[in-house]
């Protein structure tokens, strides 16, 4: 449990599939310590999601009181009240004194919407942006970044490309003074798993399955299995670590449906 005493860091969560769900209990395993070591506390004034609406708690809710819940999200709705949509939730949630969106939502490989403009908007609202979505960052990233410095705002995308491991922020902060180059990667766990098992003996179908059962395929899995998600991945660091100008449809892509 938070202290309450200390002042409340309000956040917006847009998107709850699969990794706003594990984010909550995370983040309130981490209450205590932001505490103890940067005297504040997380509260959620805001849950957006595609399938259950767009809803803002005036007060904003504990985070640590959200994750005890058997179904979390269901609690937030029925103490909050809904706004009709997500221009609506971002200008509601930032009057109810929310300072960070944290933008979840699915990938759009062709053009990185509405996800892109989620965060423009969140930006021009003067929010910081925290997101995953590779989508907006590989299409968008120097006016997302230019939007953000002239807003005096952050704007975060570390797992976009290898999840918690801070590749971008260790090239950003710790190797300002190194060239790179190049570099070269397996960008794709669910394509690399699903051709090892394939060698293995499963069919394709098979192997996409057992991919999906234990946690690392997506429940449509053909953005990785197409591709799609080794070109974001591409563009992103190309254009972060190398200063490039890519954008994905430039990124040669060749997927594995056919095996």
């Amino acid at each position: 449990m938070s202290d309450t005493s200390l002042p409340a860091v309000r956040l917006l969560l847009l998107g709850y599939g699969h990794v706003a769900q594990a984010f909550l209990p995370l983040l309130a395993s981490r209450s205590e310590w932001l505490g103890n070591e940067l005297g504040v506390r997380p509260v959620i004034s805001g849950i957006g999601t595609r399938s259950r609406g767009l809803h803002i708690h005036p007060q904003g809710i504990e985070v640590s009181l959200l994750a005890q819940e058997t179904d979390p999200l269901q609690k937030f709705i029925n103490a909050s009240i809904s706004v009709d949509d997500t221009e609506s939730f971002i200008k509601t949630g930032t009057s109810a004194g929310a300072i960070i969106l944290i933008e979840l939502t699915t990938l759009n490989p062709q053009s990185g919407q509405p996800a892109l403009s989620y965060i423009r908007s969140a930006l021009q609202a003067g929010l910081d942006v925290i997101t995953a979505n590779k989508g907006p960052v590989a299409y968008a990233l120097a006016e997302l970044q230019t939007l953000a410095s002239r807003q005096h705002a952050q704007f975060r995308f570390e797992s976009t490309v290898m999840d918690g491991l801070p590749l971008i922020n260790l090239a950003q902060f710790t190797l300002q003074g190194v060239n790179i180059r190049s570099f070269r990667a397996l960008l794709n766990a669910t394509s690399s798993l699903v051709l090892s098992m394939i060698e293995q003996g499963y069919t394709r179908d098979e192997a996409i399955a057992q991919a999906q059962k234990m946690g690392i395929a997506e429940a449509d899995p053909w953005y990785d299995l197409d591709g799609w998600d080794a070109v974001m991945k591409t563009t992103i660091l190309a254009n972060t670590l190398m200063e490039g100008q890519l954008s994905p449809h430039m990124v040669e892509r060749k997927g594995i449906r056919d095996l």
